[in-house]
């Protein structure tokens, strides 16, 4: 994505906005995902999800779009790290 793509920014955005969600939602969002990668044995699945999640938590801004960062960030950066403690327990 461009730097000056603010229409590409909006709609990576919207995509990451469940990330923000409130904790009910985002966590029947996980438990999705758990679902969908139901293939892969539990203790892979946890390390590779925390993994992800975390390069998620050590990026910079996660929303691209000024709206959407200030909405959404802090909740997004709150369940993300919920979620890797969770994984990681």
């Amino acid at each position: 994505m461009e730097p000056d793509d603010a229409l590409g920014a909006r709609l990576v955005s919207i995509d990451l906005s469940i990330l923000g969600a409130a904790p009910e939602r985002y966590d029947a969002y996980a438990a999705a995902i758990r679902h969908e990668y139901r293939h892969v044995p539990t203790p892979l699945y946890r390390a590779g999800r925390a993994a992800i999640l975390g390069r998620f938590l050590d990026s910079g801004r996660l929303f691209a779009d000024p709206d959407r960062a200030e909405r959404f960030e802090a909740p997004a950066r709150a369940n993300l790290a919920r979620e890797i403690v969770a994984l990681t327990a």
